[in-house]
């Protein structure tokens, strides 16, 4: 079999660098072959573009790279209820991360990594460890729930969320249990979201009904009335990301919610969650 070659021009030396792509990233490959080395790189991966082979490409930026890696592994964060995670479970299980998306137990697990990688190296210092890990990070944490899990993994939680995403079928106590603990959401993700997941989403985010929320909601299917009985019943939603060309949600936000703001997700707006 004939082997491909690639060429590419590298990346700029000492600047930030995004992957969200198989090309891109041998880009950054070459370039860290050459010794050439970013501020901050970020991987990047969505629903609309998926990196293929992510692992043995983070394998192999890792292995020239000397600093940590920003991972945005968002197809797999929003996939559908009950299909396989592709392999992520192995994938986000580097220390290198920065970044860790994935299920209450992944997270709590890569942040004992983080720790234990911390404190081999003398940069973990905290005054009291919380049940498990450390309630406080500097680690970007991005949750997924898909179904209930145990009420100690939920306390030893981070308090700072930056990311939660709540496929459909995920219990509504799920939102309860988050309150309970104090946690804080940055933006609440609801993939697939439609009319008669209302009752749902509504009961879901009852607990932060009077905070500011932000929601994110790849391959949105809301109808016109749908939205506008979601921005009605959470008056509180300020911000919306969604898919390229959701009509429907941005005409129901402009007649009935005009406080609200409506972002696209695109990689640059992405970016700006770093």
């Amino acid at each position: 079999m004939t082997k491909l070659t690639w060429n590419f021009q590298t990346y700029e030396d000492g600047v930030p660098w995004t992957v969200t792509s198989l090309a891109e990233g041998e880009r950054a490959v070459a370039s860290l072959s050459n010794n050439i080395k970013p501020s901050r790189l970020v991987v990047l991966s969505t629903h609309t573009r998926p990196i293929p082979g992510l692992g043995e490409l983070l394998s192999r930026l890792a292995a020239h790279h000397t600093g940590d890696i920003s991972l945005l592994p968002l197809d797999s964060f929003w996939r559908p209820a009950g299909q396989a995670d592709g392999g992520m479970a192995a994938i986000i299980n580097k220390d290198r991360l920065e970044t860790m998306y994935g299920s209450p137990d992944q997270v709590l697990v890569h942040l004992n990594l983080r720790r234990f990688a911390g404190m081999q190296n003398g940069g973990f210092k905290v005054s009291k460890l919380q049940t498990r890990v450390a309630k406080e990070w500097i680690c970007k944490i991005g949750v997924r729930f898909d179904n209930d899990c145990d009420y100690g993994a939920f306390k030893a939680l981070p308090k700072q969320i930056d990311d939660a995403c709540c496929v459909r079928g995920t219990p509504c106590n799920v939102s309860s249990k988050l309150w309970k603990n104090g946690c804080r959401v940055n933006r609440w993700h609801f993939p697939d979201l439609c009319d008669k997941d209302l009752d749902w989403i509504i009961s879901m985010l009852y607990r932060f009904r009077n905070s500011r929320l932000s929601l994110v909601l790849p391959r949105n299917g809301l109808t016109h009335k749908g939205a506008r009985r979601l921005f009605a019943a959470l008056h509180k939603i300020w911000l919306v990301y969604h898919d390229p060309g959701a009509v429907h949600l941005t005409a129901a936000g402009s007649s009935g919610a005009p406080d609200l703001t409506f972002i696209e997700l695109s990689t640059n707006n992405i970016i700006q969650w770093m």
